[in-house]
């Protein structure tokens, strides 16, 4: 689902006509991971760059709490832990803070009203920049 819902809703988009088509991904994805969840999303992502869109394609890389709706141990320990030590996340391992669903949203209306051209990527601390200040750069 995580794979095939996003790539065939992008497709769809694509040759509907669409100029852009955001995607909330996760954190560090990669195509070739012995991590389900990181290998997903990056193959997810890969497939969506593909895609003829006619102007842009960006992609929120976020940290998030799951939705519990599959069974995925570890990814369901880590969500649960994940508000308390964020915190402590800072340097490199401030990547991996959570950032709030209201946040998400917020940037991606933003990125979406400015219809920057390309393939853009935003990172945590960008797509929180984003929600708080309304600048897109």
């Amino acid at each position: 689902m995580d794979f095939t819902y996003v790539v065939e809703t992008a497709r769809l988009a694509a040759v509907s006509g669409a100029r852009q088509f955001l995607l909330v991904s996760a954190v560090g994805p990669t195509g070739p991971s012995s991590i389900f969840y990181s290998r997903v999303k990056g193959e997810t992502e890969e497939a969506v760059r593909k895609l003829p869109l006619a102007e842009s394609r960006s992609s929120g890389r976020r940290s998030s709490r799951g939705s519990g709706r599959e069974s995925r141990p570890f990814e369901r320990w880590g969500s649960r832990r994940s508000p308390a030590v964020s915190f402590a996340m800072v340097g490199p391992l401030r990547r991996y803070r959570p950032v709030a669903a209201d946040d998400v949203a917020r940037a991606m209306l933003e990125v979406a009203r400015r219809e920057i051209p390309g393939v853009n990527v935003y990172d945590s601390d960008r797509i929180e920049e984003i929600a708080r200040t309304g600048a897109v750069p």
